[in-house]
């Protein structure tokens, strides 16, 4: 597989063979398909276990003999767009489902119980008297008191239910319909 000695030194792979450079996975391939003057531009996304590293690799052959790789370091921006993904659809204090994933999910929930012909039960949930905690113990209380609830709905409903923060001090809940152990 790759590996960062292989950005490092690149003396180490100058004149050397495809399949003495990459994984037989990339090599086989790359060399039944390289054709003089061809780019190719390959996606490759290789996981490394517990480091999350991720590379990009642009080939140009430029004869029978010779190919010109481009290889990059694309970890940090898989990062970012998986951070930017979660924010997109999360609610940042609790990390539950925002309002639009909510939706998305409430939209299936109704497909999958008219498909299969069951029910579910729909529940909003609105913290009584909040506008008081956040006036009278500021806004880093309430903020608390918002994932204490949020913490107490994670342990009360099922991981197969749906919990989302769709307002300031609104939850709404979708669980399907249980089905009762034989």
């Amino acid at each position: 597989p790759l590996n960062d000695d292989m950005f490092v030194a690149s003396e180490k792979i100058l004149g050397r063979k495809i399949d003495e450079v990459f994984i037989s996975e990339i090599s086989q391939p790359l060399s039944a398909c390289l054709q003089p003057a061809q780019t190719l531009d390959m996606h490759f996304f290789e996981y490394f276990v517990n480091t999350n590293r991720f590379y990009e690799i642009k080939i140009i052959a430029t004869d029978h003999e010779k190919i010109l790789a481009i290889i990059s370091n694309i970890s940090e921006f898989k990062q970012a767009t998986r951070t930017v993904r979660h924010l997109a659809y999360h609610d940042p204090l609790t990390g539950l489902p925002n309002r639009a994933l909510f939706n998305d999910r409430l939209q299936q929930a109704i497909a999958r119980a008219d498909r299969e012909e069951q029910m579910f039960a729909l529940l909003f949930l609105d913290l009584d008297n909040f506008k008081h905690v956040n006036d009278t113990l500021g806004h880093k209380a309430g903020d608390q008191a918002i994932k204490d609830a949020a913490d107490i709905l994670r342990d009360v409903f099922r991981a197969a239910d749906i919990i989302g923060r769709i307002g300031g001090d609104e939850f709404a809940i979708v669980a399907p319909e249980r089905t009762p152990a034989p």
